[in-house]
């Protein structure tokens, strides 16, 4: 990777962390402020971006636990797809009792 992508996603990530936790009205003019690169105006709002970002990390740990087990969920769909369906067509079903089995009912008054 050459030095001068590497500089521009640094600065891109500034500028995106910026975007979203740091009030801005007019993007050209607040994301920047004085400075003279987004990650010079990022690191001297740094704790007042890091007290935003927590406000919402502490959703972070939930959302992660819903989408593990959302994907549990999901995965279940792929490893046996028609499961449901077939035990939602047998309990409709009724029993038979079978003839061959005569012997084996133990409900049955000889």
């Amino acid at each position: 990777m050459s030095v001068s992508i590497k500089k521009t996603d640094e600065e891109n990530h500034f500028r995106e962390t910026l975007l979203l936790f740091y009030p801005w009205k007019d993007e050209d003019k607040d994301l920047l402020g004085k400075c003279d690169t987004f990650k010079s105006h990022y690191l001297s709002m740094q704790r007042i971006i890091d007290a935003k970002c927590k406000e919402y990390e502490q959703f972070a740990e939930l959302e992660l636990a819903r989408d593990v087990v959302e994907a549990d969920s999901r995965g279940f769909d792929d490893i046996a797809p028609s499961t449901e369906q077939m035990e939602g067509d047998t309990a409709e079903e009724e029993a038979i009792d079978s003839e061959s089995f005569i012997y084996c009912n133990h409900d049955r008054v000889f």
